[in-house]
């Protein structure tokens, strides 16, 4: 099993969206922030289970919410660092 951790940008871009969900609906922010970290959970436990999308870069949607989590496997470190929470009307070069 893969330990998880968040670079900066990501950080960043996951409190910025719980941000503007909390701004709509503390629903919305605590069902957004759940699913991040299931699916968080679930990469570390089947990390090659999810399809590549550029060289080293792999990713997992969050459902019912329109984010990816962008992340690589480091084997050397047993870790998954995760790149960015991406928004999905972002530009897709930006990933």
């Amino acid at each position: 099993m893969f330990a998880a951790v968040l670079e900066p940008r990501a950080a960043v871009e996951f409190i910025d969206a719980i941000n503007w969900y909390k701004s709509r609906s503390i629903r919305a922010a605590a069902g957004f922030e759940k699913n991040v970290f299931d699916g968080i959970s679930a990469i570390c436990n089947n990390p090659y289970l999810y399809r590549k999308i550029k060289r080293h870069y792999r990713q997992r949607l969050i459902p019912k919410y329109p984010f990816s989590i962008i992340f690589f496997i480091d084997e050397t470190e047993n870790l998954i660092v995760v790149n960015s929470i991406f928004h999905h009307r972002r530009n897709p070069h930006r990933k």
